[in-house]
């Protein structure tokens, strides 16, 4: 979109759940929307179900939110896949401890979803109009550590129960966990402060106005 710059180097996360067929799917689209031109997202599962279809029951609540699930199919984790990636967000630390165990090289850069939430919920960093999310995506790493001895504690809640096969109400829930942890993640990723200067370009390029209380 106008407003992001165009001489950044892309990024890309890697979200990762255990059958890439319902949790890191999800992820990675709600993700993706709230991310701009610099950011690719793309999921994998520890033990994919691969060339599977989304589970339906979270297919649906992607598509209520107007986003297109029909052509996922499940893929199976690699090391190349996480040596490409800046960032790699898991749905439990059974499957951190699985990335770091493939790529070791990548403990620093390799969170669960709401491990990372967590660590950034207390963040308001100030927003460059030259920055990217890809540009701040690489300074994740160094600022989730220094938050990590205050904010992660053994009652922190770190991963996202498996709702595969399971009840409406599980798939539900996990939804909801998964967007809330996300949108806190763009929080910082892609804040409002930067969305509000997108939109101003935008506008500044088609010659429109802001409506009133926009």
């Amino acid at each position: 979109p106008e407003g992001v710059p165009t001489s950044v180097m892309p990024s890309q996360v890697l979200t990762v759940c255990t059958g890439n067929v319902c949790r890191s799917p999800t992820a990675e689209r709600l993700l993706s929307i709230r991310s701009d031109t610099s950011v690719t997202v793309s999921s994998a599962g520890t033990h994919a179900l691969e060339g599977a279809p989304l589970d339906e029951p979270m297919a649906r609540l992607l598509t209520v939110r107007g986003l297109e699930a029909s052509t996922h199919t499940g893929r199976q984790l690699t090391a190349a896949m996480i040596e490409q990636a800046d960032l790699v967000l898991t749905m439990s630390r059974a499957q951190r401890a699985a990335v770091v165990t493939l790529v070791p090289q990548a403990v620093r850069r390799t969170y669960t979803l709401l491990e990372l939430a967590a660590l950034l919920s207390a963040i308001d960093l100030p927003v460059d109009p030259d920055e990217s999310d890809a540009d701040r995506i690489a300074r994740l790493p160094e600022i989730a550590s220094a938050q990590r001895v205050r904010t992660i504690t053994p009652r922190t809640p770190l991963d996202i129960p498996d709702p595969h096969g399971r009840s409406e109400r599980a798939y539900r829930q996990a939804f909801t966990t998964i967007d809330t942890a996300v949108a806190a993640v763009a929080r910082v990723v892609h804040p409002p402060a930067a969305r509000r200067l997108e939109w101003g370009a935008r506008l500044r390029v088609r010659g429109g106005r802001p409506r009133p209380g926009r």
